[in-house]
């Protein structure tokens, strides 16, 4: 009788379940890092009938019931960051018992960025295009402390020469043409722009004209470059050498006739440092003897000349890193090493806080890009992220160390990210195109606002 009574009852499970609904989780991964994306587009249709609409699904339960005219399910997930897919799976109701209530499912979604696959897209909002031309690319540009946007152009090849021009109301105006050879546009910290080669600088000016005035290279390196900002009467500036670990931030502060020089604070790269001065142990007994040679004409310490020389041409090194920011009354300096955000007094000089910092670390999946620039007009501090070409702009809060809610870049893959007046400009040219290397802005307020 009791055997009875439990096939009578699976019997009777049996019938109602169609009527009772399974729960279906949908796992939707990156197909090249095997991660969970999540917020992304799901549409379930039975035939004709949608059946699921969530917009913004992140792999919770979705309630389904089985009916007898229960069809293949067709299933549309898509990602604005990911290739879109449209699939058809078959679901077996007769799998489902009354202790079985569940269905899970895998999908992958390829990178958009990593297909060469066709993709409809349809969006509202695109960049503005600043400057575009079928004859030239756009290989630097800076805007002076007057408004003035200079553009370093060239036609097929930079090292065959380039052009520095003044554009103005959708023109280039007054081109000059430039020695060969790689060159870049500097702002300094008067707002002036120089043109940089690797044995010569000029400063830019515009008069009616654009004028390039020789300024000596080791003039620039060693007295313009170095320094980085004003305030009150200090002057601030680095000793930043791409081929020493490590560097240190001063202050000049002129007072009544005097001048005050102090050092603010010094970075350090402590594990690239050790490397760095244990190349020493390694090379051979001609370099250690030049090495000490250097040493006695130079009184710089014989490690250091090997390191130099031999480990800073290895793929091992990287140049340091460090920030110095002014806010108000208030100096910034970031060090990546110590993990700090030391904060200085503009009128006394000292540092008077330190503030634990770790948005140098990651964020998720995107990586820092060591690119950390404050907005000249605005004063807003932003750390630039990366994800397979997709930059990600945080705006750093100065006065806690913590990072805000992250904004992406319009296009993959930008070169010279700058930020002026809640502004970003970059130079672009979408993938295997025709088209020149065009430069892009986009105000940080259109900009897509990720949680």
């Amino acid at each position: 009788m009791k055997l009875l009574s439990i096939l009578v009852l699976l019997v009777s499970s049996s019938v109602v379940l169609g009527q009772e609904p399974f729960t279906f989780y949908i796992a939707i991964h990156d197909e090249l890092s095997n991660e969970l994306i999540t917020e992304t587009n799901v549409k379930i249709y039975s035939g004709d009938k949608l059946m699921v609409n969530r917009p913004n699904y992140n792999g919770e339960g979705i309630k389904l019931f089985c009916e007898d005219n229960f069809e293949n399910l067709r299933i549309i997930a898509s990602h604005e960051a990911f290739v879109k897919i449209d699939t058809l799976i078959q679901i077996d109701c007769t799998q489902f018992s009354v202790f079985k209530r569940s269905f899970r499912l895998k999908l992958y979604l390829k990178y958009d960025g990593l297909t060469s696959e066709e993709v409809d897209i349809t969006a509202t909002y695109q960049p503005e295009i600043i400057f575009s031309s079928e004859e030239f690319s756009v290989e630097d540009f800076q805007i002076d402390h007057e408004g003035n946007l200079f553009v370093l152009i060239y036609d097929k090849n930079m090292l065959k020469g380039s052009q520095i021009a003044l554009y103005k109301d959708g023109e280039l105006h007054h081109k000059n043409k430039v020695e060969s050879g790689p060159h870049r546009l500097d702002l300094d910290y008067l707002g002036r722009v120089f043109l940089v080669g690797e044995e010569s600088a000029w400063l830019v000016q515009f008069n009616k004209d654009i004028r390039l005035i020789p300024v000596d290279k080791n003039e620039y390196d060693y007295h313009i470059a170095p320094i980085i900002d004003t305030c009150m009467n200090n002057l601030y500036f680095s000793n930043f050498n791409d081929w020493y670990p490590a560097m240190d931030f001063f202050e000049i502060s002129f007072k009544e006739g005097d001048t005050v020089y102090r050092n603010l604070r010094h970075i350090e790269d402590h594990l690239m440092m050790e490397l760095y001065l244990a190349e020493y142990k390694y090379v051979d007994v001609r370099t250690r003897l030049w090495a000490w040679d250097r040493e006695r004409e130079t009184g710089i310490d014989r490690e250091i000349w090997v390191g130099l020389s031999s480990f800073t041409n290895t793929i091992y090194y990287e140049p340091i890193y460090a920030n110095f920011f002014i806010k108000k009354d208030k100096y910034y300096i970031t060090d990546h090493y110590d993990d700090f955000l030391f904060v200085g007094d503009v009128s006394s000089g000292d540092i008077v806080d330190s503030i634990p910092i770790t948005y140098h670390t990651k964020l998720g999946k995107y990586k820092w890009k060591k690119s950390t620039q404050q907005d000249p007009i605005t004063e807003k501090v932003y750390c630039r992220y990366d994800y397979v070409g997709q930059t990600k702009l945080v705006e750093l809060d100065l006065e806690t160390g913590k990072i805000n809610y992250p904004f992406e870049l319009f296009y993959k893959y930008v070169e010279k990210v700058r930020i002026l007046n809640d502004e970003v400009y970059y130079i672009y040219r979408p993938f295997e195109t025709a088209q020149k290397k065009y430069l892009y802005r986009e105000k940080i307020s259109d900009m897509v606002k990720l949680n």
